[in-house]
C-alpha cells in the first residue's frame, strides 16, 4: 500500500513519490507532519524542535528550531540527485538557515539519529 502526498507531486512526480504507507505513519508517530511542497525535491516531513523549560531559571518552554525528513524516491533511478541518500534529516535555526544534514538509506536508522540526537 503507498500513498500520494496531498497533490503536490502530481502527474509522473506523483507515482515516482508514493510512498509506504508503514513510512507515513512511523513519521507521523515521532511527531512529523506532511509539509511537502511541489517544487521540492521530493516529499517532506516536518516537527518543531523545543528548548528544555527551566522554571529556576526562568527559561520558557519555546520553540529553537525544526527538523525535516525527505523522503526520496526508493527507485534511485527516480531521483533529482542518484547519489544522495532516500531518508535526508535536515535541522534548521528558527530563522530557516540549515544547521546540520545527515543522510540514512533506512527510515529506522534516520528515526534512531533523530531519537539520540534531538
Amino acid at each position: 500500500m503507498s500513498k500520494y502526498i496531498a497533490n503536490r507531486f502530481d502527474g509522473d512526480r506523483a507515482e515516482r513519490f508514493a510512498i509506504d504507507a508503514e513510512i507515513i505513519y512511523a513519521l507521523c508517530r515521532a511527531g512529523f507532519s506532511d509539509t511537502s511542497w511541489g517544487d521540492d525535491v521530493c516529499p517532506s516531513f516536518s516537527r518543531w524542535l523545543f528548548n528544555d523549560p527551566c522554571p529556576e531559571l526562568d527559561i520558557e518552554f519555546k520553540p529553537i528550531g525544526r527538523l525535516q525528513v525527505f523522503v526520496d524516491a526508493e527507485n534511485v533511478e527516480h531521483r533529482e540527485f542518484t547519489d544522495t541518500h532516500r531518508f535526508q534529516v535536515h535541522h534548521y535555526n528558527l530563522d530557516g538557515v540549515l544547521f546540520s544534514y545527515q543522510g540514512f538509506h533506512s527510515l529506522d536508522d534516520a528515526l534512531k539519529y533523530i531519537a539520540d540526537e534531538f
